[in-house]
């Protein structure tokens, strides 16, 4: 028999072993599941959760209570540092965890914190290469503090793997928590279970009648989230429906040539962008287009303010409500008319509930009351645009 062919049986008893003490480890924690599922070592990822008899739309299939899930307090922001310790913690204890069972069947993902520099400098160019800096730089300041509290040194990359696997694994249940069953699930355009919180248990029952075969779960429906917290992207070239391209407004202040305006902050009030939604870039205003275009009317609206005379924008943007008061688009075109004529915000509420279709989207009609008010700027504002785009 070959070396490889012998290390490759002895991983497969290993993994066989492993499941073995999870199911028993599972009992004993009062854990339920259905006759119809059982763990499998041949799925996709190494460990998986398969049918082996065909499911009914709602029927339950597993029944996990909070003794079976480690829990820890939610962190405040993209940071795993509570959890990640509790992990080291008990890792560290090897057999005399009482988690161990469970633990040894959790990878980390190959979150992109976990990459050397070679392979980071691929998102080099993207809207996460900033984000993984400022991940990587953080991790650094936040293994003293676990190294103070566990008192004993914590590697690099010890301290970076754990992160991944809380990050890739951790559900909301119960404040942040590791979730048997939900842990096991492979990845998948689509959710074959839906999971819920009731009390004291995580109930997940099956979303819709399905044939015998491999359970999945969907990760996350946007590429940049299934990188940053998986470190992976499905092999089919297809858009996720929450993918976006996001546009700085610092581009489009630089194509205006303002890069000096104040308006910026103001149309953030406006609700015309956002602030990145990672933890470090609150200072990044960006304008973000969905994958049916969702967003064009905004960035063009930014561009129409910010290359008009944005100097006199101001004392209109200052009368107008506060952002407080914001309770849908509507209001915010309300408020980017104020920015572009001075008009009176309730003057398009009307139009935004006429005109903004099912979701009362204003921008489109905004747009065209650009276009009427000057037919240059809103020119100027579409070629930036565009620019900002390309």
């Amino acid at each position: 028999m070959g070396r490889l062919l012998r290390q490759r049986i002895h991983k497969q008893r290993a993994k066989r072993s492993d499941l073995k003490s999870l199911r028993k480890w599972l009992h004993m924690r009062g854990a339920m599941w259905s006759p119809k599922v059982t763990y499998s070592t041949r799925c996709i990822a190494g460990f998986g959760l398969i049918a082996t008899k065909p499911l009914t739309k709602g029927e339950v299939l597993f029944v996990a209570p909070r003794s079976a899930c480690l829990v820890s307090r939610k962190d405040r922001g993209d940071t795993q540092r509570r959890a990640a310790t509790k992990l080291i913690k008990e890792a560290r204890k090897k057999s005399r965890s009482k988690w161990r069972p469970f633990l040894r069947t959790l990878k980390p993902a190959p979150c992109p914190w976990t990459w050397n520099a070679k392979d980071r400098a691929l998102l080099q160019g993207t809207e996460l290469e900033a984000v993984v800096q400022l991940k990587v730089a953080r991790l650094d300041a936040e293994r003293r503090l676990v190294e103070e509290v566990l008192k004993e040194r914590v590697s690099r990359r010890t301290y970076a793997h754990a992160c991944a696997i809380v990050a890739s694994h951790a559900n909301p249940w119960f404040g942040r928590s590791l979730t048997p069953f939900n842990c096991t699930l492979n990845y998948s355009k689509e959710d074959h279970i839906t999971f819920d919180e009731d009390e004291d248990l995580v109930i997940g029952r099956a979303r819709f009648d399905t044939h015998a075969g491999e359970l999945f779960q969907t990760y996350a429906w946007a590429h940049t989230d299934l990188i940053y917290r998986y470190g992976f992207v499905p092999e089919s070239d297809e858009l996720l429906p929450e993918d976006v391209v996001s546009i700085a407004i610092n581009d489009v202040m630089s194509a205006c040539d303002c890069e000096d305006s104040p308006v910026a902050r103001l149309l953030l009030l406006a609700n015309a962008c956002d602030e990145a939604p990672y933890d470090g870039l609150d200072d990044v205003l960006t304008c973000e287009i969905g994958v049916a275009g969702e967003g064009l009317g905004r960035l063009v609206a930014c561009c129409f303010a910010l290359n008009a005379n944005h100097i006199a924008l101001i004392p209109k943007l200052k009368r107008s409500p506060p952002s407080g008061d914001a309770d849908s688009d509507a209001w915010a075109a309300c408020l980017a008319a104020a920015m572009v004529d001075g008009g009176v915000h309730e003057d398009m509420k009307p139009i935004a509930e006429t005109h903004g279709g099912d979701d009362r989207d204003p921008w489109p009609r905004l747009l065209e009351k650009c276009q009427e008010l000057d037919a240059q700027c809103f020119d100027d504002a579409v070629d930036i645009a565009r620019l900002c785009l390309e």
